[in-house]
């Protein structure tokens, strides 16, 4: 959802001779005016995460192990075979247990349970959904996801900050000029205000396939940044 920041604009106590928390902290000694800029962009993923899970339900721990381990090895071959490195695959978790299964009018069974739990990691959100299929086809017990996000997230929000920054500006010259006065510098700038930062809100959609096969959608996502700058005044 996205966040919208009301304009706030603080006259340094200097200007108004009243004592605020504001105009104490700044190192200055002429009139001040503090104002809130934000700054948006929308950018599609260019990564994904899939979670991929290996039950296997058998009469002993060792047998319960073999049957995991050899799924395994079949999705990672497919893995392989979809182009996914080794190294953006990672093994998320693995139990062993054991349960006793009562029946009626039968005696109490005791079976293991072998669980594995893979994350694979791709950047070719193109064929997303063709990596999707293969790995159930591969037989994996599910597979769920995807989880979309940004292998470089700076990159973004340094962009949203230099509009946030722009915006602080324009709101800062206007409220100055409307005074008499101008802007003549920066006392301080803060890029993560208590009451607003940097926030990711998912908008828009897109298709990452096409055809028949599952259609997995990254959409693009909203990069909002918040920034609060104190400038200093003079006569205009």
């Amino acid at each position: 959802m996205r966040r919208s920041v009301a304009v706030l604009l603080v006259i340094g106590a200097s200007w108004l001779g009243l004592s605020s928390p504001a105009a104490a902290q700044q190192a200055t000694s002429g009139p001040t005016l503090t104002a809130l800029g934000e700054g948006h962009v929308f950018r599609t993923p260019d990564q994904a995460v899939l979670s991929v899970t290996v039950l296997e339900l058998r009469a002993t721990s060792a047998a319960a192990r073999r049957a995991a381990n050899r799924q395994l090895a079949g999705i990672r071959r497919t893995l392989r075979r979809q182009g996914v490195p080794a190294g953006d695959v990672q093994t998320d978790a693995v139990s062993v247990s054991r349960e006793r299964v009562r029946r009626r009018g039968h005696p109490t069974r005791t079976r293991y349970r072998a669980f594995t739990l893979l994350e694979v990691r791709t950047h070719d959100i193109a064929h997303l959904g063709a990596l999707f299929d293969a790995l159930a086809a591969a037989g994996a017990d599910d597979v769920s996801g995807p989880d979309f996000s940004f292998s470089d997230p700076s990159a973004a929000q340094i962009v949203a900050t230099r509009r946030a920054l722009a915006d602080a500006r324009r709101r800062a010259d206007d409220a100055a000029a409307q005074l008499g006065s101008r802007v003549s510098g920066i006392a301080s700038v803060d890029l993560a205000p208590p009451f607003g930062g940097g926030v990711v809100s998912s908008a828009g959609s897109g298709s990452s396939s096409a055809g028949s096969g599952t259609r997995l959608s990254p959409g693009r996502e909203q990069i909002s940044a918040v920034v609060r700058v104190v400038y200093t005044l003079a006569a205009a």
